[in-house]
């Protein structure tokens, strides 16, 4: 009798605030399913070595079996997705606000005037924000279409009615949750910067290790290195919109620091870390760090 009733379950409809976000993270596949605001399951599968190098992924036959093990019954619902941040570029440029300006043809072509992109490669996305002193300010957003459509290939092979796909560092901003700061989301296999103005990601950066994972006490000395990099960087292109001291770091991934490590990464970086102020409800043992890219995800468009 408990097998027929499960078989009856099985066929029964996603309820319509279910939500899955799914991402290739690291060494594994990660997938967080809600209902509302409030998480519901959590699980992880690991990733055969050399399935993903880089972001790109090597066989979408093999990557649609791992997704659809992974997501089980939770593709048939809506489910989100996040391609990552490598090898993609992005830039925000302005404009004299005027009336009667294509914002679309704007956008490309200071596309392929600052960013150097070939439109036949890659996908153009751009976002109007706040105004400036009279100035339309434009995010561009660069990413290559053969690793979207090897991303979308897999999920279309695994099952998966996708509502959804965007860039990991917009979904750890959103995670965040934060007006300003930065999200350092740090992997065995690689780490991503993202700095919060605003609420908005005006940059970010992400980083492969090229397939290799790399032991904490090499880690590390990257991450200072890397992290202080990035916002020197970032204060020296853009020396009227400094990032304030007093933003603090964000700490995510499936890589923990030690407290003195973190403390070290607080003196290197001149400012504090802060936890995570998730809208969402989870259980005490849901291991957040490791999955703020799937939050994020699921709080795109509450």
């Amino acid at each position: 009798m408990q097998d027929r009733i499960t078989e009856i379950l099985k066929g029964l409809p996603i309820p319509s605030d279910h939500r899955t976000a799914v991402t290739l993270e690291g060494n594994a596949v990660r997938v967080v399913s809600a209902r509302g605001r409030r998480v519901v399951s959590w699980s992880s599968l690991l990733i055969p070595p050399g399935l993903v190098r880089s972001g790109l992924i090597s066989d979408t036959k093999a990557m649609a079996d791992l997704l659809r093990t992974a997501l089980g019954d939770a593709k048939k619902g809506k489910v989100v997705a996040a391609l990552p941040g490598l090898n993609t570029v992005s830039r925000i440029i302005t404009a004299p606000q005027a009336r009667g300006v294509n914002l679309k043809e704007l956008a490309h072509r200071e596309a392929r005037r600052l960013l150097s992109v070939k439109l036949e490669e890659s996908y153009i996305y751009w976002v109007s924000l706040r105004q400036r002193a009279a100035q339309q300010r434009i995010l561009l957003v660069m990413v290559p279409r053969i690793m979207t459509a090897q991303y979308v290939e897999a999920l279309y092979e695994a099952g998966v009615s996708l509502s959804q796909l965007e860039l990991k560092p917009f979904a750890l901003a959103r995670a965040a949750n934060a007006t300003q700061g930065v999200v350092v989301n740090l992997e065995e296999s690689g780490m991503d910067f993202v700095i919060l103005q605003d609420g908005f990601p005006t940059t970010y950066r992400s980083l492969s290790f090229g397939g290799e994972n790399l032991a904490l006490e090499v880690l590390f000395p990257r991450l200072l290195n890397e992290l202080t990099r990035y916002i020197n960087f970032h204060n020296s292109a853009n020396p009227g919109n400094i990032l304030r001291t007093e933003a603090p770091l964000f700490l995510c991934g499936a890589t923990t620091l030690p407290p003195e490590h973190r403390q070290a990464l607080e003196q290197a970086a001149g400012r504090p870390t802060a936890p995570f102020a998730s809208p969402l409800t989870f259980p005490p043992d849901f291991p957040a760090g490791s999955l703020a890219v799937n939050l994020g995800l699921l709080l795109k468009g509450l």
